[in-house]
C-alpha cells in the first residue's frame, strides 16, 4: 500500500527528474529506491531469450547469434526466429541491407519485399516496463497536483483517467500482460437527468475486479450526485482518493455506513455462497 507521503520525495518536485532518456529507461529503479511500489496486479511476461539478427554484406546473407543457419532474406530470418519463443533484436549492421527501406531506431524495420511493389513491418523487442513505469509516475505527478488543488476538474478528470484502481487487462485469455493505464473514464458510467433544482448529473465507478481485471464493478461509495459535470469529476476524484491508495489498493479502516440496498445486496449473496457453496 503506497501512503500518500511518498508525494512529498524530490523525485516528485518540478525539477525531480531530468527529461531525458537516462530517466526514462531508469524510472523503475530510480521509483523503487525513492520507496515507491508499483501496482501490485500488473504482471509482466517472463523473460524470453533475445536473438539479434545481423548483416553480413560480404555475403549478403543474414545470421543470428548463436545459430550455425544463413539466411539470404531478412524476412526468412525473423520468420524462422519468430516460431522459436525468442525476442528479436537487429543489430546496427542490418542498416547496410538493401532490403530495409526504414530503420527507425531499429525498433520497427520497413522492409521492401523481393520481387514486389510491397512492404513488411518487422518489429524487434520492446520492454514495455520503462514506459509502464514511466505512465505510473506519470500518474502520481498528477495525484500530487491534484491533492493540492482537490476543485480543479482538470486535474480531477485527469485523476481518475490515470489512477490504478481502474487499471484493467481487457483479454487476458489472449494477451494477460497487456494492461490499459489510461482509460479510467472508459468504465465511468455517467447520466444527466433534472430535478426541481436543475440539472443532475449522476455517475458510477469501480475497481477492476481481480483475479483477471477485465472488467469493472459497480461501488456504491463512489456514486456521485452532482449539479455539473465538472463537480461530478470533483467528487468522484476525492471519493476514490478517499477509500484507493496511490496505487490502488483498498485504504483500510475507512468508515462507510452502507445504503440499505448494500445490505441486502451482501445479505443475499451469502445466502447464495451458503447455498450453493461458491
Amino acid at each position: 500500500m503506497l501512503n500518500d507521503d511518498i508525494l512529498n520525495h524530490a523525485i516528485f518536485n518540478q525539477d525531480g527528474l531530468p527529461d531525458d532518456e537516462s530517466s526514462f529507461h531508469n524510472i523503475e529503479t530510480i521509483l523503487a529506491d525513492a520507496g515507491v511500489t508499483y501496482p501490485a496486479k500488473v504482471t509482466w511476461e517472463d523473460p524470453k531469450p533475445v536473438v539479434t539478427i545481423k548483416y553480413n554484406k560480404e555475403y549478403g546473407v543474414f545470421t543470428a547469434d548463436g545459430m550455425r543457419e544463413r539466411w539470404d532474406s531478412i524476412i526468412t530470418a525473423y520468420d524462422s526466429l519468430d516460431k522459436r519463443n525468442v525476442d528479436i533484436e537487429f543489430d546496427e549492421s542490418i542498416r547496410e541491407s538493401p532490403e530495409v527501406d526504414d530503420d527507425s531506431g531499429l525498433t520497427m524495420l520497413g522492409i521492401k519485399q523481393k520481387g514486389t511493389n510491397f512492404h513488411r513491418g518487422l518489429i524487434g523487442r520492446v520492454d514495455s516496463r520503462p514506459l509502464d513505469f514511466n505512465t505510473y509516475y506519470s500518474f502520481l505527478l498528477v495525484a500530487k497536483a491534484w491533492i493540492a488543488d482537490q476543485d480543479n476538474w482538470v486535474l480531477a478528470y485527469n485523476f481518475i483517467q490515470l489512477h490504478p484502481v481502474f487499471w484493467s487487462c481487457p483479454r487476458p485469455e489472449q494477451y494477460p500482460h497487456q494492461w490499459d493505464f489510461d482509460s479510467g473514464h472508459g468504465s465511468l458510467w455517467v447520466a444527466v437527468s433534472t430535478n426541481k433544482d436543475g440539472p443532475v448529473v449522476m455517475m458510477e465507478h469501480g475497481s477492476s475486479v481481480p483475479p483477471r481485471h477485465n472488467h469493472h464493478y459497480h461501488d456504491f461509495r463512489l456514486d456521485v450526485w452532482a449539479p455539473s459535470f465538472e463537480n461530478g469529476y470533483v467528487q468522484m476524484a476525492q471519493k476514490v482518493h478517499k477509500f484507493f491508495t496511490l496505487d490502488g489498493e483498498e485504504r483500510p479502516d475507512v468508515e462507510y455506513l452502507k445504503t440499505q440496498l448494500e445490505v441486502d445486496i451482501d445479505d443475499r449473496l451469502a445466502a447464495a455462497r451458503k447455498e450453493y457453496d461458491f
